[in-house]
């Protein structure tokens, strides 16, 4: 009896080992697939602000670091070694005998955690190219070369646009002729009510986001119009660099790494008493 018990705890042991081990990589998966998606979400909140007022404020995130951890535990604890009672009539003839000073129980537990570490972003100079770059999806009038500022490096005492953040793919303003780039598009986001395209062209609705339900045309969505434009608001600089050319935060060479962590299962340890 006592070796079945223990092989049914090995074999819960294996069994919940590999359920920790499975919960792991399904949670590894799950929060890689919506880092993506927290970026688009946010952009076209950020959109949504910016029709109702042209001047708003980006309220924009950056996702630091990440953690995907999963645990699993039990604890079989058997009671040993056996003795034997025995029961006695009243003249000393024995009656009965039983097993007694064994026991078996078991207990076990499983969970797991995601969690993201977020670094909002409060420095008045990406706020303003932010706040440029979704005035420049929205509306004709905008003026990118007037109203985004690239980043800047510092060498002998003083500052110039960085190189780097000046050259394709990741420049918002390309070249010393600070042109806007060319995967970067203007007024391509319609909204409802209030800025509809002309009849006959057709529309990808993007949901509804404040105020409003958010739109672009078919072929614009065909194009990765959306996708490019959230690549930039993602590297946007974060100010003025060293005398290297290296922007601190625009993208360059020292920008700073995202750290994402996987926490193993925890260790399965059975006890015997």
């Amino acid at each position: 009896m006592i070796i079945l018990r223990w092989i049914f705890s090995s074999s819960c042991l294996v069994f919940l080992a590999g359920c920790a081990s499975t919960q792991l990589n399904y949670n590894t998966l799950d929060i890689a697939a919506n880092v993506e998606g927290i970026y688009v979400k946010q952009a076209l909140i950020n959109l949504s602000k910016t029709i109702d007022n042209p001047y708003a404020i980006p309220s924009q995130i950056d996702l630091a670091a990440g953690t995907v951890q999963t645990s699993a535990s039990i604890s079989p604890s058997v009671n040993t070694p056996l003795s034997k009672a025995i029961s006695r009539s009243g003249t000393g003839v024995i009656t009965g005998t039983a097993l007694a000073g064994s026991g078996f129980s078991l207990s076990g537990s499983d969970g797991f955690q995601q969690s993201y570490t977020v670094s909002p972003i409060t420095d008045g100079n990406n706020l303003r190219n932010l706040r440029a770059l979704y005035r420049y999806a929205l509306f004709d009038e905008a003026d990118l070369q007037r109203e985004y500022r690239p980043p800047l490096v510092q060498s002998k005492g003083k500052y110039s646009f960085d190189p780097y953040a000046l050259l394709e793919p990741q420049c918002v303003l390309c070249t010393s002729r600070l042109i806007p780039n060319r995967n970067l598009h203007k007024a391509w986001v319609y909204w409802s009510p209030g800025h509809m395209p002309d009849t006959g062209i057709e529309t990808v609705s993007l949901g509804i986001w404040g105020n409003h339900e958010l739109y672009m045309s078919a072929d614009a969505y065909r194009r990765g119009y959306l996708d490019n434009f959230v690549l930039f608001i993602m590297g946007t600089g974060a100010g003025p660099a060293d005398a290297s050319g290296a922007g601190k935060g625009g993208g360059g060479p020292g920008a700073a790494n995202k750290r994402f962590e996987l926490i193993i299962p925890q260790q399965i340890n059975p006890q015997q008493q």
